[in-house]
């Protein structure tokens, strides 16, 4: 017995479209094959199949597999699900599996950045920004920067980034990414936010808060230009302990932590310690009391 019945592909987790495709099953009455994409086949009759139940999953392929088949079944009705045991085919695969979109402040920019896990047939991502999240302008594409082209079908995790430069201190500023397939399909993604602080007028590091601390102290800090920076952890005889940060940060404000473990993550012991942040042009230290 062969059958093709036509099905349409639903709207799944971040946003996809709807479009028709064919599957054909192969089979008697003791089993079928099922061939064709990611699928799962549910029940959209009760009543009407032997394993019943709505929402029912029977079948789940990554290309093709097995399920016995109580049967016979009726497979007629449009593709729909509408006629007496009919069903319909729903793929679980995402055109773009989105893990990660973010925008942050970057002295006078915004950084945007995306990870994806997988891509199915992308051909590239655009790139919109916002005032009121109502109006939006295209600020970048595939079709004008070469780092916005998608990878075309991959299961490899790939990273994208993006700097924004023409935007202004004190607003706040939406951003939206899409992803177009191969097929002209368009899936838009949720957006983010970022909101331009003023940039601070000196180089300072704040005091550690907690302390004393445990299991661990966060130390703030800001920066009036663009600098290279390294913050060091010390014991009272000056030797190094742990390097909590080292290279360019352009301006703005910071943040970063230590738990009381040394350079190989061993715990170190209870006591005082120095914490220094250097720059080219300003070298500071505060003391912090770790207690086990």
């Amino acid at each position: 017995m062969k059958k093709t019945l036509l099905f349409f592909l639903g709207i799944l987790f971040m946003a996809t479209f709807v479009f028709a495709q064919s599957i054909t099953f192969y089979g008697g009455s003791s089993f079928y094959q099922v061939e064709g994409p990611s699928t799962n086949i549910y029940d959209t009759n009760p009543g009407g199949w032997p394993l019943g139940g709505p929402g029912e999953y029977i079948v789940n392929t990554p290309d093709f597999s097995w399920f016995v088949d109580p049967g016979p079944y009726d497979i007629s009705g449009d593709q729909n699900g509408n006629g007496p045991g009919s069903f319909i085919l729903e793929d679980n695969s995402l055109p773009v599996q989105m893990s990660l979109f973010t925008a942050q402040q970057k002295g006078r920019s915004v950084l945007i950045e995306w990870v994806t896990e997988s891509e199915l047939d992308n051909l590239g991502f655009i790139l919109e920004r916002s005032l009121d999240k109502e109006t939006w302008q295209k600020i970048a594409s595939y079709e004008t920067c070469n780092d916005f082209k998608g990878q075309g079908t991959t299961s490899t995790r790939t990273e994208y980034s993006f700097t924004d430069s023409d935007v202004t201190i004190g607003n706040s500023y939406y951003y939206k990414l899409s992803d177009l397939s191969t097929e002209g399909n368009v899936c838009s993604y949720r957006s983010t936010f970022v909101n331009l602080e003023a940039l601070p007028q000196t180089t300072l590091m704040q005091k550690a808060y907690p302390n004393p601390f445990n299991p661990q102290t966060y130390i703030q800090y800001q920066l009036s230009k663009a600098s290279n920076v390294k913050i060091t952890v010390y014991d009272m005889l000056g030797h190094s302990v742990k390097t909590l940060f080292n290279g360019e940060q352009a301006e703005g404000c910071y943040q970063t932590y230590w738990n009381g473990t040394d350079q190989n993550g061993r715990h170190t012991a209870s006591g005082t310690y120095l914490i220094q942040m250097e720059t080219e042009n300003t070298t500071e230290v505060q003391k912090v009391l770790y207690i086990k």
